[in-house]
């Protein structure tokens, strides 16, 4: 019964820092989103949307989705762990589709980052040209 109790205490405070974390990336996430909103205000959506930056748009509601969902399965394991021993963690099964949406919206979280990331690397002129020639190279494929 003591060991019950001790993986219901771990849980509880694996879930707070989950939760934590999640709400700090949630922040960091609102406030690029009312910079793109400041951005789309003083360029004009149609400017705006033909710099081809239109994919930061769609950063703030998939965040919005992926934190809904940590927040309904804050210890949820993903699919790269191994799930087939993982399937009775801590006496319940897992939700298969849960642990896969978690893995396309980490995904698609982690392309929206990186060309984020491309984004301001590119003011270093010299640096800049190349990876605007990553990026146009991506954008080809």
């Amino acid at each position: 019964m003591n060991d019950n109790n001790e993986e219901n205490n771990y849980e509880i405070g694996e879930s707070k820092k989950i939760i934590i974390c999640n709400i700090a990336c949630m922040v960091i996430c609102s406030g690029f989103f009312i910079i793109e909103l400041i951005q789309i205000s003083i360029l004009g959506f149609s400017n705006y949307w033909n710099e081809s930056r239109a994919f930061e748009l769609f950063w703030f509601p998939i965040q919005l989705i992926y934190f809904y969902f940590k927040l309904q399965y804050p210890n949820e394991s993903y699919p790269l762990v191994d799930y087939t021993g993982s399937a009775d963690l801590a006496g319940h099964k897992q939700n298969m589709r849960v642990m896969m949406l978690f893995a396309l919206l980490n995904a698609v979280l982690l392309v929206l980052i990186g060309l984020k990331i491309f984004y301001f690397l590119t003011i270093d002129a010299k640096f800049g040209t190349m990876i605007k020639l990553i990026q146009q190279t991506l954008d080809q494929i």
